[in-house]
This record gives C-alpha cells, structure tokens and sequence, in this order.
C-alpha cells in the first residue's frame, strides 16, 4: 500500500486559491433539511454495501448544497424528484424543481400562463374553426365560453 499514491496524488500538489475576497461564511441548515436528506438517502439506497461510505458523502455534500434552502420547498421538490425518477438526484436537480415551484407560486407568473393558454386555446380552436367558443381567464381560472 506504501507504493500506491493516494488518490489525486497523481494530479500533483494542490494551488492555493489567488482571490483576495474573504471567505463566504459556512451555510446554515435546518435538522428539517437533514432529515429530508437522510430519507432521500434511505429511497435511494447504494446496491453493494462496500458503496454506503461514499453514499454518505454524498448526502452529506447535498445536506451542504441544499442547507440554504426553504426547508419546506425542498420537501416538495423531494416528493416531485421520488414520483418521477429512479435515481438519486443531484443538488442541481433539486434546485431546479425549487425554481420551478417558486415560479408557481407567484401569482402574477400565474397569471401570465393562464392568459397564454387561453391564447394557444383560441388559435388551436380557430385552426379547427370554432370561433363560437373562446378560452377566457376569469377569476383566476381558465374557462371556456360560447362567444356572446
């Protein structure tokens, strides 16, 4: 084992970083976040056991990436990421769908996505041409009327 170079030690010796601005504090996160990451990590299990120190790691950097977010954001992009896919997602992934519920939430962007259904409804509709009918926004949802 004395012969063999530990890993990365072939990539040679390691640079100190040159930015001169100071180092951005440590990321605060919530027991809710660690144990949303640790279930994560029980659905997503390793299949060889010699793999749950790594697997550990892994968990413990995404506790680290995710530990700034919305505690209860990051539960509903978990629930969304185990309805969908097979595999354990990366902070990038989660992130993602934090966005994308964010975007949903905001009632203006809402808005905005009913007015243009409504309009990818009407054109669909004239293609077919039933101009007696229309998609409106009304009350916040989405209907379809006949023409008055």
């Amino acid at each position: 084992m004395g012969d063999h170079p530990t890993p990365y030690e072939e990539l040679g010796p390691t640079r100190r970083l040159t930015s001169t601005a100071p180092p951005s504090p440590p990321r605060q996160k919530s027991a809710k976040t660690a144990r949303l990451i640790a279930e994560l990590g029980l659905r997503y299990r390793p299949a060889a056991s010699i793999d749950l120190e790594a697997h550990a790691a892994t968990l413990a950097l995404l506790t680290r990436d995710l530990g700034i977010e919305d505690p209860f954001a990051l539960e509903r992009a978990i629930v969304e990421w185990v309805r969908t896919s097979p595999f354990m997602p990366k902070a990038a992934d989660l992130l993602d769908l934090i966005r994308r519920d964010r975007a949903l939430q905001d009632p203006e962007a809402r808005l905005l996505r009913l007015h243009k259904h409504a309009e990818e409804g009407n054109a669909s509709l004239d293609a077919k041409g039933k101009t007696h009918i229309r998609w409106y926004v009304r009350h916040g949802e989405l209907v379809l009327d006949y023409v008055s």
